[in-house]
Parts: structure tokens; C-alpha cells; sequence
């Protein structure tokens, strides 16, 4: 982070300060007091499950040389000395900063939208590009209005790239992160059912992720999956110059001839590029294609990308094979709404294997009065899977139990939970050794807790 002073930050907050220490230069924002080091600013954000207010003497006793706070603090050890700035709304003030900071780098900002795949194309936009140059990306899936500003104040003056991962779960919120980092270029990876609690349906899905597209200038790039009918039905409300990926289409960045196994991906790039990735999921050509158009934009070679998608590993919890005691899992944990719980099921059960196929699956949360209808849904295509068993896990998940076992065809052990450690206890005692087991369902399941007895079993498994 390029520091700022504090009066910087003061106007940047429109924040009011008491005491105002002249000459005093911040070096880093954090909302974490634990993370707080010397000459860093501390702001006191307010969550449903923590309100940072409680840790502003903890952040002074750390180093913080400043707190940005929204009411008086209680029951604090603060020195009367000590800057505190007072704003309307803290985690407004956090992304004015990050605004206001992002206007003084000279960095170029492409963010990643859509309803699958965002995290794994940030990535790989990422991976080609920092081969030679200076990348700045978003951490994990810092895609909201807390992670987004903290990562934009990680650009420092010399960074060229800023691929940030943006969001959504209500309306005008997308609208909000482009308005703290203004994209250069706007990429849109799919639009399918996520989040309808706050965005209702698939229209509302829709509109949200094309507040992207509104925050793009004639002068900018929007990158667009041509396969996609919704994101295709957006392209008409698009002022800045598209590119497309595809696989079906006539897109501008085309991949074809794609094979999967249980190690690798491969595609033709434009009828004459060979790719080939160690990832999992032929759904990843769609990311692969959509950071192929922009690396190619911002001068990249497509021979060049290529050979740099070889070594692309994918995020965690991202289709991530992990091998435990003799069992091959498939570690999908990290999220799930109801096109990649289909799609996850789907090349799984596809997959040409001796070993038996074990399905986890927890609930695809956030689908607002969706929901039953879309566990349902899933329990019918459960009926007829493939597989040898099927763990179903959550309160949502016993709709596709109902369903499943009542249209249920084919001879394999199905069972539901309520309770994490009975579900985790079950499976554990039911693989051996051989098996393939995919873990897939929403970040709040947490399912890669069925991995912990894995890592300190003493019991020998079955053969």
C-alpha cells in the first residue's frame, strides 16, 4: 500500500476527528485487530456476529495510529491523544478510502463477475498474466464490500493489473464494488439461479450481474459467455466493446474438442492451440476461455497462454482432488447453487472408474422460497444415480431425501442428516479403501469437515 496521510483519510471518510496528530502517515487499513502492526489505521466495521468497536484498545495497544469508529466507544483505554475519526457508516468510510486510494494508482482493473466460476477465472486471469508482470488479485473470495476495498488497498504504485472478484447477493451491490474500483475490463462467466433470497430469481440474477456491465465505458472491454442466454440478453444493454468466449457459438475466443479424465482437461483453443490443464470439470474450458480473452486483450499471446494454463493449479475447495488414506476425494466444498450441484454430479458420475462413486452433498443454501422446489429437483436426479451411496446432508437436503427415495430405481445405500458429526461419523465408517467420493454443497455446510478423520485415523480401512 502506497501510505497516506491522515488527513488524506479524513477527507477521503468525510470523517469528523477530534484530535488530529499532524504529520501522521498510515501504511495499511485492517478491520482484523489482530492483524493491526505498527503505523496501520484500524476501522471499527459491524457485523451480525462481531462489532469491531470492542477491539479499538486492542488495536491501539498493537501499533494502530488511527481508528475509524461510527459511535463513542465504551469501556476503551484510548489515549486522549489518539486520533479517532468519526463516520456515519464505517464500512462506507472502508470503501471511500479504497476509492479514493484506487484513484491515485495507475493500475488496470479487471473484474470478474457471475454465478459460477469467478474465483477460478480470477485465478487463471491472474496465473497468465503475473508470468511477466506485477498482478494484484483478490484473496480467496474476497468478492464483497469488505474484501474488495481491503484488496484494492493492496495496489501498490508499480502494479499493473488489479483482477478483482465481484459478487452479488442483492441489488445495487455489484453497482457499489465498480464504484470504488472502476473496471477497465468487465468479465462475465455465467448466470444461473444464486443467491435469490436478495435477488429473487433469475432475472433479479441477471440484473444484478449486469450492473457490471453498466459500469463499462465505450472505451472499455466487457468479456461475455456467448453460451450463456442470459448473459447474451445483457450484451444489448453493454456500451463497451465485447469480446465473447464460447464453446457452442460463433464467440470470438472459441475452445472445442475438450476431454476430461480424472487428472486433466484438454481443449483446442481456436481450432490450433492445444491446452492442456490439470484441472477437474469440463465447465473450467468456460474459465480457461474467459481468462484466454482477456490475457489476449492486454497483449498476451495465444500460444503463450497456452502453455501458461499447464501449470494453472485451481483454488481450493474448487474440484480440488485430494488423496486420503488410499481414497480419492473430490474437494467441490466451497460453494453450490443448483447448476453447479448439476454439473459436479453429472462429470462425477461420469467418470470411468472401477472404484465405487460416493456422493456428500450438502445444501444449496440462499435460494429463498426456491429452495424446496430446487432440493426436490436434485432428489429426482439422485433416483437414478450411478453411484454406490449417497450421503445427503442439512435441513434443505431432506427434500431431496423425500424425493429421492421415493422415485428411487436403483440399488444404492442413501441417507440424510440433520447433524455434521453423524454425517461425518457415517461416512467414515463407510468408505474404504479404492473409493471415489465427491464433497460438494454451499461455503455455511462446511463439508470439508469430512476430511478431519481422514488426517488421524488409526483404524485400518477396508480393501
Amino acid at each position: 500500500m502506497m501510505p497516506l496521510t491522515l488527513e488524506e483519510i479524513r477527507k477521503a471518510a468525510n470523517a469528523e476527528v477530534q484530535c488530529m496528530l499532524p504529520g501522521v502517515v498510515v501504511k495499511r487499513v485492517h478491520t482484523d485487530s489482530r492483524t493491526v502492526q505498527a503505523d496501520d489505521l484500524f476501522i471499527a466495521l459491524e457485523g451480525k456476529k462481531f462489532d469491531g468497536h470492542a477491539f479499538v484498545g486492542g488495536a491501539i495497544r498493537r501499533g494502530a495510529v488511527a481508528a475509524i469508529v461510527s459511535r463513542p466507544l465504551e469501556g476503551q483505554e484510548v489515549p486522549e491523544d489518539f486520533p479517532i475519526l468519526h463516520v456515519g457508516n464505517t464500512l462506507t468510510a472502508l470503501g471511500d478510502i479504497a476509492r479514493y486510494y484506487l484513484s491515485h494508482m495507475s493500475a488496470r482493473i479487471i473484474a470478474v463477475g457471475g454465478s459460477n466460476g469467478k474465483t477460478t477465472t480470477k485465478d487463471m486471469i491472474a496465473h497468465i498474466l503475473s508470468k511477466d508482470r506485477r498482478v494484484v488479485k483478490s484473496p480467496r473470495s474476497f468478492n464483497n464490500d469488505i474484501g474488495l476495498p481491503l484488496t484494492a488497498l493492496t495496489v501498490s504504485e508499480d502494479t499493473e493489473y488489479a483482477v478483482l472478484e465481484m459478487g452479488t447477493n442483492a441489488p445495487r451491490e455489484i453497482a457499489n464494488l465498480c464504484s470504488i474500483a472502476p473496471p477497465h475490463v468487465g468479465v462475465l462467466t455465467s448466470i444461473s439461479e444464486e443467491h435469490l433470497e436478495g435477488l429473487v430469481d433469475l432475472p433479479g440474477v441477471a440484473r444484478a450481474n449486469g450492473e457490471l456491465l453498466d459500469a463499462l465505458s465505450e472505451s472499455n472491454f466487457a468479456v461475455l459467455n456467448k453460451d450463456n442466454k442470459w448473459i447474451a440478453q445483457l450484451m444489448r444493454r453493454c456500451k463497451a466493446r465485447i469480446v465473447t468466449f464460447g464453446v457452442y457459438s460463433d464467440a470470438n475466443v472459441r475452445g472445442a474438442e475438450i476431454l476430461t479424465d480424472s487428472n486433466k482437461l484438454s481443449f483446442v483453443l481456436q481450432g490450433r492451440h492445444h491446452v492442456d490443464m490439470r484441472v477437474l470439470g469440463s465447465w473450467n474450458v468456460y474459465n480457461a476461455l474467459a481468462a484466454t480473452a482477456v490475457a489476449n486483450l492486454e497483449g498476451v499471446e495465444l500460444a503463450e497462454i497456452a502453455g501458461r494454463l499447464a501449470d494453472f493449479k485451481p483454488p481450493s475447495m474448487r474440484m480440488e482432488p485430494v488423496t486420503m488414506r488410499n481414497i480419492d476425494f473430490i474437494n467441490d466444498a466451497y460453494n453450490a447453487n443448483p447448476r453447479s450441484m448439476s454439473m459436479a454430479i453429472d462429470e462425477f458420475l461420469r467418470t470411468e472408474t472401477p472404484a465405487r462413486k460416493i456422493l456428500v452433498l450438502g445444501d444449496m443454501c440462499e435460494l429463498g422460497g426456491e429452495s424446496r422446489g430446487f432440493h426436490e429437483k436434485l432428489g429426482e436426479r439422485l433416483a437414478d444415480a450411478d453411484a454406490h451411496a449417497v450421503f445427503l446432508y442439512g435441513r434443505e437436503m431432506r427434500f431431496a431425501m423425500e424425493r429421492a427415495s421415493l422415485l428411487k430405481r436403483k440399488n444404492f445405500h442413501l441417507v440424510h442428516f440433520f447433524e455434521a458429526a453423524e454425517l461425518t461419523g457415517a461416512v467414515y465408517e463407510y468408505l474404504k479403501e479404492g473409493d471415489l467420493v465427491l464433497l460438494k454443497g454451499s461455503r455455511a455446510m462446511e463439508l470439508e469437515r469430512v476430511l478431519e478423520p481422514f488426517k488421524c485415523a488409526t483404524r485400518k480401512l477396508s480393501v
